[in-house]
């Protein structure tokens, strides 16, 4: 009978250092490797992340939540207005950064809603797309910008893709939609990417389990 060897690899050396720690510390709990470990526990759902840097980020979630992490340690930032939408993304762009949403309730549930900030979060504000005439129950979804910052997207719902350029500060809906369903009801979309070089080229998805590109 052959005599089989154990093969020592990195992840069973690193198991027993693991298990070594664990008997010295009946206590202290044993953790997988890699382990998801909670950075921040908020009472509501979070809905995206933007990192900066690996000790900078902003977050956005329902009813009205926005985050920042400043060097490591979260806090949580209050808009008036914004507690009856649920924010849906967040774009940052140096001094630039923009929020998209849509209201919870009734009058006007799904309303989207867009707030703007100019100087890197210290102060946002809440633009005005009444001007637009959008239909009831237009929610913003997800929005994009290029590295140059005039020139940005916002993805939403009833078919509707919404530009800028001038960073946000006044908005046109595009000539056409990508994204159709059988009846001929524009899709629902939601998420869009920007080429960070070429603002003119998008990507777009939706409901209708498409991508389309411009």
């Amino acid at each position: 009978m052959k005599k089989r060897g154990m093969i020592i690899t990195p992840a069973l050396l690193m198991l027993a250092f693991t298990l070594c720690l664990a008997a010295d510390d009946p206590k202290k709990p044993v953790l997988p490797v890699n382990a998801w470990v909670p950075d921040y526990v908020a009472s509501n759902a979070i809905k995206d992340i933007q990192m900066i840097d690996d000790k900078n980020a902003w977050a956005v979630g329902n009813e009205g939540l926005l985050l920042r992490q400043i060097n490591s340690v979260w806090g949580k930032i209050t808009i008036t207005g914004l507690a009856e939408y649920n924010l849906n993304a967040i774009e940052m762009k140096g001094q630039y950064g923009w929020i998209v949403g849509e209201k919870i309730n009734e009058p006007n549930k799904y309303n989207g809603v867009l707030t703007r900030t100019t100087d890197g979060g210290t102060s946002w504000n809440i633009i005005s797309l009444k001007s637009l005439n959008l239909p009831i129950g237009t929610a913003f979804k997800d929005v994009s910008f290029a590295n140059d910052v005039r020139y940005g997207y916002i993805a939403c719902g009833n078919g509707i893709i919404l530009k800028t350029n001038d960073a946000g500060a006044s908005w046109t809906k595009t000539a056409k939609t990508p994204i159709t369903e059988p009846s001929d009801v524009s899709g629902w979309f939601n998420s869009i990417y920007t080429d960070p070089v070429n603002s003119a080229r998008i990507r777009v998805v939706g409901d209708t389990g498409k991508v389309a590109i411009k």
